[in-house]
C-alpha cells in the first residue's frame, strides 16, 4: 500500500432508535506514515448552528394575604419563564452518539510486516546458506468457503484467538481470492468503551488513495451508552482524498479528548505473524 503522506477524510456518524435517526459529519486529518491522526470535536452541524443549552422553563405565582384593620389585603405574584419556547424541554428523538476520534487507515492488527532486507554474510563475512524466522500464532484459521461480500466473489476466513481475546478482536475475514484485498471483517467489539466492545461490528473495507482504508463500521446488534439504546449505530468514511500544504490551523493544537465524549480505538495491534 503507497497511501499519500496525508489524507483528508470525513467521519459520518448515523445512529438511530425506532424510526428517528441522527446523522453527525467530522471532518479529520491522518498522516499514513506515522499514522497520526486528528479529528476536528464539533460536527459541520454543529459548527453551522452552536448548540445553545435550553434548560427547563418554570413560571411561580405567590399570593399573600395581609390583614389590614378589618379589611384583609391580597397581593397577586408574577411569573417568571426560565429558558425558551414558552414551554417545558423535551428529550430529543435520538441522542447525538459520541465524537469519533477515528481513522479510515486503522487495520485491527492486519498491517503488513516491515520488511527485513537478509545480510548476505550475517554480519561475520561468512557466506549465508539460509535464513530461518519464527513467529508467534496468534489465530487459528479455518476456511469457511466461499461467498460473496455485496455480489463480489470472496473467500471466508473463520478466525479464533489463541492469545488474548480481548486484545485480537478479528472473527471473520472476507478476501478477494483473485487480488488478495480485504473486502470486510467482523470483530468481537469495536472501539475502547465497554459498551462498543460487548457487541460484534461488521468493517468493510475499500480501495481509496492508494491503498485499503475502511468504508464503514457497522454495530450488528443494539448499542446501549448510559440510558439510550441506540438501534442502530454506523461509521462512514467519505471525502478521502490526499492533502496538500501545511495542516489546517484547527488541527495545530489537540484538544483534550478526555473531557470529551468519544469513541476511540485502541493502540494499533502488531501483526500477528511479524518475527
Amino acid at each position: 500500500m503507497r497511501y499519500p503522506s496525508r489524507l483528508d477524510y470525513d467521519v459520518v456518524v448515523i445512529v438511530g432508535a425506532d424510526v428517528a435517526q441522527h446523522v453527525a459529519r467530522y471532518h479529520g486529518v491522518v498522516d499514513s506514515v506515522s499514522g497520526d491522526f486528528r479529528v476536528r470535536p464539533f460536527s459541520d452541524a454543529e459548527l453551522r448552528a452552536p448548540y445553545v443549552p435550553h434548560g427547563t422553563n418554570l413560571s411561580y405565582g405567590i399570593s399573600i394575604t395581609l390583614p389590614s384593620g378589618n379589611q384583609p389585603v391580597t397581593g397577586g405574584g408574577g411569573g417568571i419563564p426560565l429558558g425558551w419556547g414558552g414551554r417545558l424541554t423535551t428529550e430529543p428523538p435520538v441522542e447525538p452518539f459520541a465524537i469519533p476520534e477515528v481513522s479510515p487507515l486503522y487495520a485491527f492488527g492486519l498491517r503488513a510486516c516491515p520488511g527485513h532486507a537478509p545480510d548476505p554474510g550475517g554480519g561475520s563475512g561468512l557466506k549465508t546458506i539460509g535464513a530461518v524466522a519464527t513467529a508467534s500464532r496468534r489465530y487459528g484459521i479455518r476456511v469457511l468457503g466461499p461467498e460473496a461480500v455485496d455480489g463480489q466473489p470472496a473467500l471466508h476466513l473463520g478466525l479464533a484467538p489463541l492469545v488474548d481475546p480481548q486484545r485480537d478482536r478479528l472473527r471473520d475475514l472476507w478476501i478477494d481470492p483473485a487480488t488478495d484485498d480485504l473486502l470486510a471483517a467482523r470483530t468481537a467489539g469495536n472501539f475502547s468503551g465497554r459498551a462498543e466492545a460487548a457487541i460484534p461490528w461488521l468493517i468493510r473495507f475499500g480501495r481509496a488513495a492508494g491503498g485499503t482504508l475502511i468504508e464503514t463500521e457497522i454495530a450488528e446488534a443494539p448499542l446501549r451508552r448510559g440510558r439510550f439504546v441506540y438501534e442502530h449505530v454506523e461509521l462512514r468514511f467519505e471525502r478521502i482524498s490526499a492533502a496538500s500544504g501545511p495542516p489546517p490551523v484547527a488541527f495545530a493544537v489537540a484538544p483534550d479528548f478526555t473531557r470529551l465524549d468519544t469513541i476511540a480505538e485502541p493502540a494499533e495491534v502488531a501483526g500477528g505473524a511479524c518475527p
